[in-house]
């Protein structure tokens, strides 16, 4: 899902980049913890993500 949000993103299509990151997200902290340095970095691309699409 991460890898469809950024291709969202580069497609300008914010609210589909949003909704993908938040999958990503969602299943990176069931997989491998809230601790996990992917899980955090995808929680700081959906927090930028939805910053721009403001």
């Amino acid at each position: 899902y991460y890898n469809l949000a950024t291709a969202y993103e580069g497609l300008q299509d914010n609210k589909k980049a949003v909704k993908n990151a938040e999958n990503a997200v969602e299943i990176a902290r069931l997989t491998f913890g809230n601790e996990h340095s992917e899980t955090q970095q995808y929680t700081n691309y959906l927090q930028q993500i939805k910053k721009l699409s403001r």
